[in-house]
């Protein structure tokens, strides 16, 4: 059994989300714990890492990808 993208809710409530393979063309891994209400806890684990994907900075770089999606979406 390999490792596959997983999501669901905790029992606290909290939201999460784990995709090993994020991008098949640079070894990136996702992984998040959202807390909040229900609406932002689907929304952020269905969202943020698609965007997170998608912004032009993703393979050059990270860290100011993921601060621009989080600024965008939030």
């Amino acid at each position: 059994m390999g490792w596959h993208t997983v999501m669901g809710m905790t029992q606290t409530g909290s939201f999460y989300i784990t995709i090993p393979n994020l991008d098949v063309q640079t070894p990136t891994s996702f992984f998040a714990v959202y807390n909040g209400s229900e609406a932002s806890g689907k929304f952020c684990t269905t969202n943020i890492h698609q965007e997170l994907h998608k912004h032009q900075e993703f393979d050059t770089n990270l860290r100011q990808a993921l601060e621009d999606t989080l600024y965008r979406l939030f």
